[in-house]
């Protein structure tokens, strides 16, 4: 029976190709997932900074 042997040829072309999508989709979840928490780190450590140097930058020193 040949028909059989395309068969499983194509079952595990497919499982491969579904495979493949969940890594990828799994892979680009993580990375924007991260960026996003990147951001809001950074955001918070300029307000922290911001607050940390207020009246102190050369020129907000005039009296």
């Amino acid at each position: 029976m040949p028909g059989v042997g395309a068969a499983r040829r194509r079952t595990r072309i497919v499982s491969g190709l579904v495979a493949l999508a969940v890594v990828a989709s799994s892979v680009t979840w993580l990375v924007v997932s991260r960026a996003e928490d990147r951001e809001e780190r950074l955001a918070a450590n300029q307000r922290q900074l911001a607050r940390a140097c207020a009246g102190l930058l050369p020129t907000e020193r005039r009296t």
